[in-house]
């Protein structure tokens, strides 16, 4: 039993935005701001629109990201709309442990207490949005092969994180690039 759960913390650990098995929060953020290009009109005309478009994003992505993990980790190539091409590799092999080891999960992730701690605008009119957020996976559980439920008892559903959306063409359109663990205190 003690290899199963390391198994299960490591598909945890390597999964952790592909299939929402561990979740963030995060704490106030600083005053948003935002650097628009000087010759570009910019992208959002306000803060709110940029968390707006950030959280419509992220919520996009957790969506598909739960479908394909609810599905034991099929057809995993279904998230590249909803993540840049360097975060495509990690989500990937998310999505694999789970396939391998016949994992698959139920529930839905979630996520509150968003801030915006900035956005930026480069030249070429790309944008990149950063958020401080709660995720929330207490209704999300693992599932074994044969339906028995293997989430870790010890982990941990509601944490910090700080993610990063990134526009890939001038369309607007934005794309999870990055997402990493609130090192600080745990404010969800």
């Amino acid at each position: 039993m003690p290899m199963l759960t390391h198994r299960l913390l490591a598909a945890g650990s390597a999964s952790l935005l592909a299939v929402g098995i561990l979740a963030g929060c995060a704490p106030a953020a600083p005053t948003p701001t935002h650097t628009p290009a000087a010759t570009q009109s910019p992208m959002f005309a306000s803060d709110a629109d940029a968390l707006k478009a950030a959280t419509d994003a992220y919520a996009a992505y957790l969506k598909m990201s739960d479908t394909i993990a609810h599905d034991g980790g099929k057809d995993p190539e279904r998230i590249k709309p909803f993540v840049t091409g360097a975060q495509l590799a990690q989500q990937l092999r998310g999505f694999e442990v789970f396939s391998k080891d016949g994992l698959r999960s139920s529930g839905d992730t979630r996520f509150d207490t968003v801030s915006l701690q900035r956005w930026t605008q480069r030249g070429d009119g790309l944008v990149e949005v950063d958020l401080y957020m709660c995720t929330d996976v207490s209704d999300v559980r693992v599932l074994n092969s044969t339906g028995t439920d293997v989430t870790p008892g010890t982990r941990i559903d509601r944490l910090p994180i700080q993610i990063a959306l990134q526009s890939q063409t001038t369309s607007g359109r934005l794309l999870l690039a990055r997402s990493d663990s609130w090192s600080g205190n745990n404010f969800c």
